[in-house]
């Protein structure tokens, strides 16, 4: 069995790009399916089948929610595995700026103060 070239193997750089790209795709599927949610419960005009369609959206959107939680975590558990193997310019920056006193608020869409690890949210518990 052949081993695979140095072009075909799998990195960890390529793991957070495939896994950002997942994140997009499935938040763009969540706001069309949300959208046409709402759009279908204004459109309805009788009370109990617009709640009936309203619980039933509920559902639907809170279980895609929860995909989307789940791949978040793996995004910034895979940003944290890729920082931590020496990362990038931009995380080299960002490791900078935080090291130096400047305020780093927002990191991969989860607020941090200076000085908190990868994961930890600004109350201090762990986000994956």
């Amino acid at each position: 069995m052949d081993s695979p070239s140095d072009a075909e193997k799998w990195d960890v750089n390529q793991e957070r790009v495939f896994l950002e790209n997942l994140m997009q795709t499935r938040f763009n599927f969540f706001l069309v399916v949300f959208g046409l949610w709402m759009v279908t419960v204004a459109s309805i005009t009788p009370k109990l089948p617009k709640l009936v369609f309203l619980g039933f959206g509920i559902v639907i959107c809170s279980l895609l929610w929860l995909t989307i939680r789940r791949i978040c975590q793996k995004v910034i558990a895979a940003l944290s595995l890729h920082d931590a193997r020496g990362g990038d310019a931009l995380a080299a920056s960002v490791r900078h700026r935080g090291a130096a006193g400047v305020p780093v608020k927002w990191i991969a869409g989860v607020r941090r103060r200076p000085g908190q690890p990868h994961g930890a949210t600004a109350a201090g518990t762990r986000s994956f």
